[in-house]
């Protein structure tokens, strides 16, 4: 190695040539006398060799290439452990294609951006299972609310009895004035304000509009509008308390006017209820 002052002489004359490598540069000076130095970086600091020819030179500069290239210039500046460390790193970094220079780079650009909010691994696991999700919902069949809403109550037209016909039908179109986008764009907390916002309403009668909301909802999944083996965002939504008023008795005469003006068709409904103590649900 020379002198502060050989290499600032070195630069002022310039480089007799360059040899260059993969990726790296290594220029020779004249050093007088026919001898030449090269000069290269490694291990964070600039480095001068002293060759007896041109020739020398070079080859010896090209030799300098090669082990900076395969990293051997570098091995004296590691521990054994560290060294056992570094090639156990390579062989695992084999079957994905990555060097440790990149592998480190990347992870470090990561915990950069996760800033200690979560593992690399947890991080990558949430990503993944993100893109599964998109992939599903993908392959989903987007209808908007009042057409799934039209769709349900023309596939029970005629398989469920007229009264539970009607009552899905009124709080459906109920909920279809107020839901008009996709049904995948539903949550949860959409649901449970509409109905915690219902004025003068039993939570009994809240309860009956959510149960209306699952049936839909599970019809939706059923005919691969919503992901299929996942809970809908109507099943998240709020149960609510079911107290209602107190229990009225009918009177005697009271219960004989009731049946004396009911359409003919409810006279067994409301007898057995009346007589025998069956209630409604």
């Amino acid at each position: 190695m020379k002198s502060s002052l050989e290499d600032e002489n070195t630069k002022k004359r310039g480089p007799l040539e360059v040899i260059e490598g993969k990726n790296t540069r290594i220029p020779i000076y004249d050093a007088g006398g026919g001898k030449v130095i090269a000069a290269y970086y490694a291990e964070g600091k600039r480095k001068l060799v002293k060759f007896q020819t041109l020739e020398a030179g070079r080859k010896g500069a090209k030799s300098i290439i090669e082990n900076l290239t395969t990293g051997s210039a570098h091995v004296s500046a590691f521990t054994p452990k560290q060294t056992a460390a570094i090639h156990d790193a390579a062989d695992m970094l084999k079957p994905v294609g990555v060097t440790i220079t990149e592998a480190v780079r990347q992870f470090t650009e990561a915990q950069k951006i996760l800033a200690g909010r979560s593992s690399l691994l947890e991080a990558t696991r949430f990503y993944v299972r993100h893109l599964e999700d998109e992939q599903r919902r993908s392959a989903l069949e987007p209808i908007t609310f009042p057409k799934l809403v039209e769709k349900f109550l023309e596939a029970i037209k005629g398989e469920k009895s007229t009264r539970y016909e009607q009552d899905m039908s009124a709080k459906l179109k109920k909920a279809a004035k107020v839901f008009r986008g996709q049904i995948r764009e539903i949550r949860a907390d959409d649901i449970d304000t509409w109905i915690s916002g219902m004025k003068q309403t039993s939570g009994r009668t809240k309860n009956n509009y959510r149960v209306a909301l699952v049936t839909l909802f599970s019809f939706a999944r059923d005919k691969k509008h919503l992901p299929r083996g996942e809970k809908s965002e109507a099943e998240f939504a709020t149960r609510f308390g079911s107290k209602g008023g107190t229990i009225g008795i009918y009177s005697p005469e009271q219960f004989k006017i009731l049946l004396t003006n009911i359409e003919e068709r409810l006279l067994p409904f409301f007898a057995l209820g009346g007589f025998a103590g069956f209630r409604s649900v």
